[in-house]
């Protein structure tokens, strides 16, 4: 969840505000594991540990056009499963 934090805008430190950022990270890290395991890697991966779509696809063992279809994928996913949560 740390690495998540990262990632989400930070605009204020309040302590509500800080409560709230914490609650959308845990929020987020539940989303992402219910993703199949593949979906949420290329997530982590991209967004996570920052790495490019030729980087992700040598890791992965799958083609650049392959991961890009994956990335779309998985991100559409976590939008809609964010969307229901």
């Amino acid at each position: 969840s740390d690495r998540l934090a990262a990632i989400l805008p930070a605009n204020d430190s309040s302590p509500s505000f800080v409560a709230q950022r914490n609650e959308q990270t845990l929020e987020l890290a539940a989303i992402l594991q219910q993703l199949p395991d593949d979906y949420r890697q290329v997530i982590e991966l991209r967004h996570l540990d920052q790495l490019s779509h030729p980087e992700i696809a040598k890791q992965m063992g799958r083609s650049e056009a392959a991961v890009r279809m994956l990335w779309v994928r998985a991100l559409a996913k976590l939008r809609q499963a964010a969307g229901e949560a």
